[in-house]
């Protein structure tokens, strides 16, 4: 039950950025509107925290679960680029160069939960 609230949260929040930043590209006022500023922070919260629980109750050794701590990586590195492209980018070629990168952590993120590659170390 929580794996699949985990997906559907993760599926959520990937949809809902990838609208956003279409939307920052285009200046949108939509962008300004309470709910698209604080929707993302829930989505999200349940997401980290769903995702919290599941890897507490993953058992094996280090090297077994080797393919989490790349996708914990790429988490922090999809905020990094997110908050980047959303805030600090000032060009319109600077926001879509960090969305498209930020967009394609977030699929690496899906690909390697789905596929849980050991990477050996």
């Amino acid at each position: 039950m929580l794996v699949t609230i985990h997906i559907i949260f993760a599926f959520i929040s990937i949809i809902g950025f990838f609208i956003r930043g279409i939307l920052a590209l285009k200046n949108s006022t939509i962008m300004d509107h309470k709910l698209v500023k604080i929707l993302p922070h829930v989505v999200d919260t349940i997401l980290l925290a769903s995702g919290i629980y599941l890897a507490t109750q993953y058992s094996g050794s280090t090297a077994s679960l080797s393919w989490l701590w790349i996708k914990v990586l790429l988490i922090l590195f999809y905020i990094f680029l997110g908050v980047s492209a959303f805030r600090f980018a000032k060009s319109t070629k600077v926001k879509l160069i960090l969305w498209l990168l930020a967009l394609f952590s977030a699929l690496s993120i899906v690909h390697i939960a789905m596929a849980k590659p050991n990477f050996g170390f």
